[in-house]
């Protein structure tokens, strides 16, 4: 479960930053779109994932 709790706080500090990218008008639109596509595809999503959804 250890690396399960590390792949969710990469997670959450990667959507805290595109969170604070988005707020200050950096990333929109298609970009953000993409960054979002790419950190639920991520190597970490799937740990997550596997994890906690599939059991």
């Amino acid at each position: 479960m250890a690396g399960t709790e590390k792949a969710i706080e990469r997670l959450s500090g990667r959507m805290s930053t595109l969170d604070g990218l988005y707020k200050r008008g950096i990333v929109t639109g298609g970009l953000l779109s993409k960054q979002l596509k790419s950190l639920l595809s991520s190597k970490d999503a799937r740990i997550v994932f596997k994890s906690l959804v599939e059991l």
